[in-house]
């Protein structure tokens, strides 16, 4: 997956549940990050 398809499923996700893209994004990056380190 491109950086830009990541981006839209972000802005898609984020339009889905009515959230503040910002918030969103750092949740998202926060959750990947996440994942990689255990």
């Amino acid at each position: 997956m491109t950086a830009n398809q990541i981006l839209d499923k972000i802005n898609q996700r984020a339009q889905n549940l009515d959230l503040p893209k910002q918030y969103f994004q750092k949740m998202f990056y926060l959750e990947s990050f996440l994942k990689q380190v255990s």
